[in-house]
């Protein structure tokens, strides 16, 4: 499933652009560019947490999200993915630290930008989360949605950088929150015509099952023949990756994930799930969601 989308659009002569985040409600920080240097000290801010602290188990929490990966590596296979030489990557900065990855923003001698994601060490399902954003948003593009270009990516980690990783199109502007409040009522107008249209052209797809996107080739390295094909078959729908069928040790136990040829099937997916990770546990566990867990 798509984690994350930025979507950019022009009201009359001012840029405004809509986030949206389906990632955690963490809160994220944008810190200030600063030079790259190749020394040691100076990568701890690219692999560690710095957008904040938690109430409960912060040294946790933080070691989760630590990964040191190689930036050399990673900075060469950046600029492979636009057909530039390694020597032109001039500038590594953490942009931003959400629930699921890490982005860093990746300058190149000619002032080309581009944005890296990496996943933390706790994201799950890994590959999957990864090949799935991926072809959703490439899937997106295909169909008329204006969503960043993909460049690069890796859904596992066996590659010079070390991690799993996706390049993709930086995209400036601003956030629509921000500037709504002094727009004025024909912007307005625009903005949620422009939303309808896009809206309109995101219902009109179909799908032969339920589940996640991915590409074919991406789904056959770990689940051949799971797939079931769209019309473009470049594509096909797999396994669900949302985050509560496979967090902590539920991902070890071997269920049904999808993809579902039926609405109930989907339903009883994560129910089914449940009882199989209470057989082998058997250890009932609060809501995954904090705020439900008091009618408990």
């Amino acid at each position: 499933m798509l984690r994350g989308v930025r979507l950019v659009f022009n009201v009359l002569k001012a840029p405004v652009s809509l986030c949206s985040s389906f990632s955690s409600s963490t809160t994220t920080r944008f810190v200030s560019r600063r030079a790259f240097s190749i020394t040691t000290d100076s990568h701890k801010d690219l692999f560690e947490y710095t957008s904040g602290n938690w109430v409960f188990n912060d040294a946790l929490r933080h070691k989760e999200r630590r990964l040191a990966f190689n930036v050399d590596g990673l900075c060469r296979l950046a600029a492979e993915s636009v057909n530039q030489s390694p020597d032109d990557v001039v500038n590594v900065s953490k942009l931003a630290e959400g629930g699921f990855n890490r982005t860093f923003l990746i300058t190149l001698q000619d002032n080309f930008q581009m944005v890296a994601r990496i996943p933390y060490p706790v994201t799950v399902p890994k590959f999957y989360a990864v090949a799935s954003e991926v072809a959703t948003l490439e899937f997106l593009r295909s169909s008329g949605i204006p969503v960043p270009k993909i460049y690069g990516y890796s859904p596992d980690s066996e590659n010079s950088a070390g991690t799993e990783y996706i390049f993709m199109q930086y995209i400036q502007g601003s956030n629509l929150r921000d500037v709504w409040p002094s727009l004025s009522d024909q912007e307005v107008i625009s903005v949620v015509h422009q939303l309808t249209q896009l809206e309109s052209v995101m219902m009109s797809l179909s799908f032969p099952a339920g589940g996640s996107l991915y590409f074919t080739k991406d789904l056959e390295k770990v689940a051949s023949g799971l797939g079931i094909p769209l019309e473009d078959e470049r594509f096909c729908v797999g396994p669900d990756t949302r985050l509560p069928l496979w967090y902590g040790r539920r991902s070890k136990r071997n269920v049904n994930r999808g993809p579902y040829l039926s609405a109930e099937a989907a339903l009883v997916a994560g129910a089914r799930k449940e009882l199989a990770y209470l057989e082998k546990f058997d250890q009932p566990l609060l809501p995954f969601r904090r705020d439900r867990r008091a009618a408990y």
